[in-house]
């Protein structure tokens, strides 16, 4: 990496963000345990807002920001991911897809695809956890203090195959994975 060091001060100074975001997510998604049916939706609408709002609207955060940058811009400018693949090593064709169709839908307003790829992350990772989780508050607030949603900032191809998989995980059934686990011992 040859940038020079943004140094310790935008480490602290994102700090005032992330805390309160982690601490409202987490009280929203508690709180949506122990409210009436009709209003649930509301509040985890709300839970998920907060950190997809964070994630679209960061700028030059995250150490492959700008190779995803450069890719959403040129998928925005090439006609087909096989032209594109002379100037990038390799790029799945979902992902491909979903950087044209947002480059279609708002041409060059990348912060919006930063957006929609956080709803994609944060949508299966909330639902998996809300469907999955006996304590889903703690779970959420693990998502964030673990580095899971951090690290999507760095790894977002890689972060929507984990969140897929993750929601995923519940149609796989339970004699598949128990005939699985015995047959590695």
């Amino acid at each position: 990496d040859r940038s020079p060091s943004r140094g310790l001060g935008d480490v602290y100074k994102r700090q005032v963000v992330y805390i309160p975001m982690i601490a409202a997510t987490t009280l929203l998604i508690w709180l949506a345990k122990h409210v009436k049916r009709n209003q649930r939706i509301v509040v985890l609408i709300m839970a998920i807002a907060i950190p997809v709002t964070v994630a679209t609207l960061r700028y030059n955060n995250g150490a492959d920001y700008l190779m995803y940058l450069r890719m959403m811009k040129l998928a925005e400018q090439t006609g087909s991911s096989a032209t594109a693949f002379t100037k990038i090593k390799s790029i799945e064709s979902g992902y491909w897809l979903l950087l044209k169709l947002c480059g279609e839908i708002w041409p060059g307003q990348y912060f919006m695809t930063y957006g929609v790829i956080a709803i994609i992350i944060c949508g299966f990772c909330y639902i998996a956890i809300w469907q999955q989780s006996p304590n889903p508050a703690l779970s959420v607030y693990l998502f964030f203090v673990s580095g899971i949603y951090f690290d999507s900032f760095n790894g977002l191809r890689q972060y929507i195959a984990v969140a897929i998989t993750v929601f995923a995980y519940k149609y796989i059934p339970v004699s598949y994975t128990h005939l699985r686990a015995h047959e590695t011992d």
